[in-house]
């Protein structure tokens, strides 16, 4: 791992950007940087995080710039036969993500200084400062006071 700097796009539709506050190092982030997996490369790996959405991508988001928000490695897709059943951790369209290294919506919104992909881990490449991640990935944190 190093660290380098990278270059986002502007979220899709169905997409947010958001300010990575905190993210975890999950045993399934050293087995990728061991080469223990089968992950496109180059990629930012991370996959558990809670941000700051910073800016919406067309569609119907229910999100506001500024909500806090957990997210989710594994964003249910809400119409394969898995969603469908109410199983999303056996959503098609995110583990297809997961293997692919790109979003939902098609391809990576992050670049090399040379405008090469850079590929997520789970959607979200979490051990970045920003990133453009699936709002169906977003779950909102209540206010505590």
């Amino acid at each position: 791992m190093r660290a380098e700097e990278v270059f986002l796009d502007d979220p899709g539709p169905g997409e947010v950007l958001v300010s990575i506050a905190a993210a975890g190092l999950c045993r399934s982030d050293l087995h990728s940087i061991n080469g223990h997996d089968v992950s496109p490369k180059p990629i930012i790996l991370g996959h558990e995080a809670v941000a700051i959405v910073e800016k919406k991508g067309d569609g119907d988001i229910a999100l506001q710039v500024g909500d806090r928000v957990i997210l989710s490695w594994m964003p249910g897709c809400g119409e394969c036969i898995g969603c469908v059943r109410g199983r999303p951790a056996l959503c098609e369209v995110a583990d297809r993500c997961f293997a692919s290294g790109e979003l939902p919506g098609g391809g990576t919104r992050m670049r090399d200084k040379n405008g090469k992909a850079i590929y997520y881990y789970s959607s979200l490449a979490s051990f970045a400062r920003h990133a453009v991640v699936p709002a169906n990935g977003c779950i909102p944190l209540k206010d505590e006071g």
